[in-house]
């Protein structure tokens, strides 16, 4: 019942003559979106959220991040009066920028396991979606946004103490901001 199979036959490429080099000109930036990433920045500093969020720059993105202690209580997806206030300030920020933004909980490695959230996977995706409903309550473009739950799975820093659980129980605010061709 077994037929053998024939090997394949690769038709060879014509081979193409070589082409003149043409150099193509670097393309004209547009004035505001010279440096995208020193616009969020001097948003920023121009902000009362400067000493309440830190700032990654990289290549193509500029994330803010916030400390899940601000917005939440312990294992908890609600947000607190604090949180919604800063929540208001970073919406009114946001609004003047052009970008695309994802919403990103993070958590630390301590399994968690309530009846509503049964792993930091559900908690970390649950107050990504608090948080982007509050930014778009606040006026985000639904367009422009998307909530990510990230759990355990990038931390900032080590688990071993108290310190880097800390800090890797986060929401980061990631700011698309490569200028498009």
């Amino acid at each position: 019942d077994r037929v053998p199979l024939e090997p394949l036959s690769v038709p060879q490429a014509d081979v193409a003559e070589p082409v003149a080099e043409t150099v193509v000109p670097p393309p004209v930036a547009k004035p505001d979106m010279q440096q995208p990433a020193d616009s969020v920045l001097a948003a920023l500093n121009e902000s009362s959220l400067r000493d309440r969020v830190d700032v990654l720059v990289a290549a193509d993105t500029v994330s803010l991040e916030i400390s899940d202690s601000i917005l939440f209580a312990r294992a908890s997806a609600s947000l607190s009066a604090e949180g919604q206030a800063l929540l208001t300030e970073i919406a009114n920020l946001l609004q003047a920028l052009p970008y695309s933004l994802s919403v990103e909980g993070h958590t630390d490695n301590r399994p968690i396991q309530t009846p509503r959230y049964p792993s930091n996977w559900e908690l970390s995706a649950a107050r990504a979606a608090a948080v982007t409903r509050r930014l778009i309550d606040k006026g985000i473009a639904p367009q422009r946004i998307r909530a990510i739950g990230y759990g355990e799975t990038r931390p900032r820093a080590g688990n071993a103490t108290a310190e880097g659980r800390a800090r890797n129980r986060r929401v980061s605010f990631v700011l698309a901001v490569r200028a498009d061709d």
